[in-house]
This record gives C-alpha cells, sequence and structure tokens, in this order.
C-alpha cells in the first residue's frame, strides 16, 4: 500500500503536466496581400499559396518580402489552455502574432525597420483569452520583411516552430544559436585583427617616407576592411540594431561600402593620377548611400562604379607599362592590384546572397569568403607596396650617388669656385645650382701677356643632361687656343652644333686687356654689367642650334664687370614676382655671393651663376 501512494506522488508531477508539443514547421499558408481582416479566424485563406518554412529566407523561398502567415492548429482536449507558449523560428524581421484572432505578440515595428532585431526563434506566452474553447485554433502572422542584410549572418536555419506548454519552451532557443553563430565566425575577428596587424609595416614605412601617400591609403582601406570585419560578428546580436527605415545596415553601409571608395581611391594614387575631382565622386557617392536610399540598385550601382573605374584605370596603366616595355614587376604589381577590383565587380554581377558574399563552413568555423579573399589579396599588396618602395628607394640612393658623383666633377670642371687674383684681375664666382648638378657654368683663363679670357654660360634645362653638355662646352673651351671672344664662341657653336639634344647654351665671353679695354662677344645670354650699368652689345643666336654663325664683339672700358645668368633676374618669390633686372642692376656691385644670395633669398627656380671681375689699379 505504501509503495503504490509513493508511486502515486512521484507520478503527479507527470501527470499535472500534459507534455505537450505540437511541430508548426507544416501546413502554412501564405499571400502577399494586406488586409487586416486577415487575423480573424473566419478569414478564408484557401486560395492563399502553401509555404514551405523550412525554406525561409533562403533562395527560391515562397515567402514574400511583405505579408502574412496563417494556419490551423488542433488542441487536444487534455491540454492545459491556461500554460501555453508558441516558439516561431526565423520569420522576416517585424511581424505581430495573433491567436483566433487577438493580437499576442509583436517584434519590432511594422512601417519601418529602424527597430528591428535580427530574425531568430522566439517564444511568447499565449494569453488564456486568446486561446478558443474548441478544439481548432487559428495562428496568423503579419510581417514586413525589411531587414535587407541579415540573412548573410544568419544563414538559412528556419529555427523552430511549435506549440508547448510554457514549461517546456525553448525560451532561449534563439539567443543560444545566435551565441553559437558569433562563435562560428571567429575566423572573421582573427581576419579583422590581421588588417590591423597588416598597418603596422605601412604606417612605418610612412613615416619614413611620406611622399608615398598610397602606403597610407591602403592602410585605410584595410581599417576600413577590419572594422567590416567586426560589424558582421558585433551584427550577430539579440539586441535591437542600426538599421536604416529600409532595412540595411548602417554599419554595413559605412564599412562595406566604405572599402569600396577606399580602394578606389587607393587605386588612383597608388597609379600617380592626379584625379582629385574623382576622389571628390566618390566619397559623394559613398555620403549619397548614408542618406535615405529607397531603392537597392543604388548599392549595386556604387559597387559596380567604384570597382569598373579602378578596372579601366589599372587598364589603361598596365597598357601605357607594355609599350614602354617596363620590368616585370610593375607589372606584376598592378596585376594584383587589379584582383580585388575584379573581383568586387565580379561577386555584384553574380548577386551571391544579394550582397556579393557567401560562407564557407569548416568544420565548427564559419569562413566569410570576401574577407579571406579580401585577406589574402591584401597581404600580397603589403609586401608588394613594401617591396616598391625598397626598391625605389635603392634606386633614389643609388641615382643620388651618381648624382653627386656628377656634382663633384662638374665642380672639378668649373673649378673651386673660390675667389682668386691674377695680380691684375681679381676673379670671384659662384655657382648654385638647383638640382644636384646642373647646366650653368663659367670658365675664366690667363693669357700670356696678362690679359684675362672669362666665359660665362647656360644650357637650356637642367640636371644631369645639362651638366652632361656643360661638360662638352668646358672640353672645348680647354681646347680653343684663340683670344677672340668672337672666334671663342664659334668655336663653341661648331663644336656643339649636333650634340645638345635638341637643346642650346647662351654664352658672353669677355677678354679683359691690361690696357683697360674689354671686348665681348655674346651669344644670347645675359649682358653684363660694368660699374653698374647694363652693357650694350649685339646678342647673337645662341650656340649649337645651327652651324657657320659669326659673333660681333663689342669694346668697352670699366673697373668691374658683373656676368649673371638667368637664374638671378628670373627667381621668382611666393606671389609670382620676379626678381627682375631693375634689382639684379642695382646689387650688380656687390660681391658675387651676395648677388646669388640675394637671388636664392628672393626664390630659387633655376641654376643662379654670378662671375664678377675686378681691375686691380
Amino acid at each position: 500500500m505504501m509503495r503504490a501512494i509513493l508511486l502515486a506522488l512521484l507520478a503527479y508531477p507527470l501527470a499535472a503536466q500534459s507534455g505537450l508539443y505540437i511541430n508548426l514547421a507544416d501546413g502554412w499558408r501564405t499571400t502577399d496581400q494586406d488586409d487586416p481582416a486577415m487575423a480573424r479566424p473566419d478569414y478564408d485563406d484557401s486560395a492563399w499559396n502553401k509555404a514551405d518554412l523550412s525554406k525561409i529566407r533562403a533562395p527560391g523561398s515562397t515567402l514574400g518580402a511583405n505579408g502574412w502567415l496563417r494556419r490551423t492548429v488542433d488542441l487536444p482536449d487534455w491540454a492545459d489552455r491556461r500554460h501555453l507558449a508558441l516558439t516561431l523560428g526565423h520569420l522576416p524581421a517585424n511581424y505581430e502574432v495573433f491567436v483566433n484572432g487577438q493580437r499576442t505578440a509583436t517584434v519590432g515595428r511594422l512601417g519601418t525597420a529602424m527597430e528591428t532585431q535580427l530574425p531568430r526563434t522566439r517564444t511568447f506566452a499565449v494569453p488564456e483569452e486568446a486561446i478558443s474553447k474548441e478544439r481548432k485554433q487559428f495562428i496568423a502572422i503579419h510581417f514586413e520583411g525589411r531587414v535587407r542584410s541579415a540573412a548573410a549572418w544568419i544563414g538559412y536555419d528556419p529555427g523552430l516552430f511549435l506549440l508547448t506548454d510554457i514549461d517546456s519552451a525553448p525560451v532561449n532557443e534563439g539567443s543560444r544559436r545566435l551565441e553559437n553563430l558569433r562563435a562560428r565566425h571567429t575566423p572573421t575577428l582573427v581576419i579583422s585583427i590581421i588588417y590591423l596587424i597588416l598597418c603596422i609595416p605601412l604606417v612605418l614605412a610612412w613615416l619614413g617616407e611620406r611622399d608615398r601617400a598610397e602606403l597610407l591609403w591602403f592602410c585605410g582601406y584595410l581599417i576600413v576592411a577590419s572594422l567590416y570585419g567586426l560589424q558582421s560578428v558585433l551584427m550577430i546580436a539579440p539586441e535591437s540594431l542600426p538599421y536604416t527605415s529600409n532595412g540595411f545596415a548602417w554599419l554595413q553601409i559605412l564599412t562595406r561600402y566604405g572599402s569600396y571608395a577606399m580602394y578606389a581611391s587607393f587605386v588612383i594614387v597608388a597609379l600617380g593620377l592626379n584625379l582629385r575631382w574623382f576622389h571628390a565622386v566618390i566619397w559623394l557617392g559613398w555620403l549619397y548611400l548614408q542618406g535615405p536610399v529607397y531603392f537597392t540598385r543604388a548599392f549595386g550601382y556604387f559597387t559596380l562604379a567604384t570597382g569598373g573605374v579602378s578596372v579601366v584605370l589599372i587598364a589603361v596603366a598596365w597598357r601605357k607599362l607594355l609599350k614602354e616595355n617596363a620590368p616585370a614587376a610593375e607589372q606584376v604589381f598592378l596585376l594584383v592590384l587589379s584582383l580585388p577590383a575584379i573581383e568586387q565587380v565580379a561577386s555584384r554581377l553574380n548577386g551571391i546572397n544579394g550582397s556579393g558574399e557567401y560562407f564557407i563552413r569548416y568544420g565548427t568555423y564559419v569562413y566569410s569568403s570576401a574577407h579571406v579573399m579580401t585577406l589574402l589579396l591584401a597581404s600580397l599588396i603589403v609586401v608588394l607596396l613594401l617591396r616598391q618602395m625598397i626598391a625605389d628607394r635603392r634606386d633614389r640612393q643609388r641615382l643620388k650617388g651618381e648624382m653627386e658623383a656628377g656634382r663633384t666633377a662638374q665642380l672639378f670642371l668649373l673649378g673651386s669656385g673660390v675667389a682668386i687674383s691674377t695680380g691684375k684681375f681679381d676673379i670671384d664666382p659662384v655657382y648654385e645650382p638647383a638640382l644636384e648638378v646642373g647646366g650653368d657654368f663659367h670658365w675664366t683663363r690667363v693669357e700670356p701677356d696678362g690679359s684675362l679670357i672669362a666665359v660665362a654660360g647656360d644650357v637650356s634645362g637642367k640636371g644631369l643632361k645639362a651638366a652632361m653638355l656643360v661638360s662638352v662646352a668646358i672640353g672645348i673651351l680647354r681646347n680653343e687656343k684663340s683670344s677672340s671672344p668672337a672666334t671663342i664662341l664659334g668655336a663653341l657653336n661648331e663644336g656643339l652644333v649636333g650634340h645638345t639634344g635638341g637643346g642650346f647654351i647662351t654664352c658672353c665671353c669677355a677678354r679683359f686687356c691690361v690696357d683697360g679695354n674689354t671686348t665681348i662677344a655674346n651669344a644670347g645670354h645675359l649682358s653684363p654689367y660694368c660699374d653698374g650699368r647694363e652693357v650694350t652689345s649685339e646678342a647673337g643666336l645662341p650656340l649649337g642650334i645651327i652651324a657657320g654663325v659669326e659673333y660681333a664683339e663689342t669694346v668697352v672700358q670699366g673697373a668691374r664687370f658683373t656676368f649673371v645668368s638667368d637664374g638671378v633676374v628670373e627667381a621668382a618669390n611666393a606671389k609670382n614676382e620676379l626678381f627682375g633686372f631693375e634689382r639684379t642692376r642695382e646689387i650688380s656691385g656687390k660681391s658675387a655671393q651676395e648677388i646669388a644670395d640675394a637671388a636664392k633669398a628672393w626664390g630659387q627656380n633655376d641654376d643662379i651663376t654670378v662671375v664678377t671681375v675686378r681691375r686691380n689699379a
């Protein structure tokens, strides 16, 4: 007897619970029409389409973007109608639930996606007054599928659809599944951190070479890509998310499309294109996406535009490299540079998941195709950028060494630049090239009778090419035996014709005799100054243009002569005002160094040469 009582006591809790468990996965009907009367039990839904909830949110789903779901449930007579719970799986973002025509639950707010949450399994207690005394119960769901970017995170799991006792309902099933889903997306977090790590060598490299703006632009791209990865995981949350009124996640628009804009700007800078207006167009388009966009094609157009333009610009640059027979390393760099843009365009054209992104499941983890591809290409681009920077630095150092050697050689040809005295004449030369080497030159020679030959010249152009032509001119002068300025210029002209590479040389030659006379011949050079006045002389044709030119000579007398190159008179300040002839004339009586310093302080933009010759009493 006692044993029977104990068994009865143990069985009582089980008997008190009905063990109700009704699977609601099948039997639903759906329509994309909207009528409040559809919530009523007596509404005729026989003409509605059958809804397959196992394919909900998947491609080919029969469930529309907005509409109603209805089905009937046969409730057993033994069910406890006071403690029922309704569990609904991954329905569209915002919906309201009606049981026998009575609203029993609301998720989000219909008419907007601003307060929505990610679709997930939810359990609602069914009020006792909503349950009919009849066996047949009517469930209606009014839904709006406004969230357009959630499927990429939650996949196509329909979740659970049940009618159970409230004590046995899977209350936390939705949150648990979201937590598991976030854990499975851990690789995305790892990849996002790697993006930031890749930024470190780029920033350090930029600190060493501030002119390499492409390093900062690509670092910006990596940062935005990292933020996109982080938001992809942060969006897997049960809390309300920051969506636009049209169902797009704000963080996704900011980061996903921000990375597209950043990469397009990086391509422009990496190719060395001066297209500031295009940067503005790209980022204005990105800002437009942050506004109230009412059609999804705007996102597609932006993706195709930024990716397509990047591909076109790279293709044009590649074609130019092929014509110039550029090194293979540069061509490989452009090829790799084009791959992210090509992948961007291809994914948009394919329309995978509506976002150009799909997920790879390996083991317990989920890998985003976009992040994996971006990480591989980004790592390769970082390596190529750093390698290119190191190669450029090595080339600059080599060129700098060559230019320094050229400068040393040029100074050797021109002399020390230190003021000298022949006894009868004091010569003060100053040479200030705009670059390491330049195209100005000066040369002097003392004749056996004590007279002095002085030459000042200027090669068209600057840099190494002009310096090489200076070497040719100095070589000709050293071999010329005549002491006549006109003959010297004629010899220079004959020696230079056909060897200037399309350039020319202006030159002024003077012979200072011990009797006080100075003979001057001019080949298109600036006239010298004598005792503060500009010497009037016939300016002949510059050297090296045509053969057979004869130059005229002018004889003047004076104690102090100053020869300058056009780098003095053409020095320009910040207001683009030239130093000019008048200022040059006013200071022509000063030392050569003072004249050169005045022109440099005004604003040097060309080689500066000043030679002063003073007769001793």
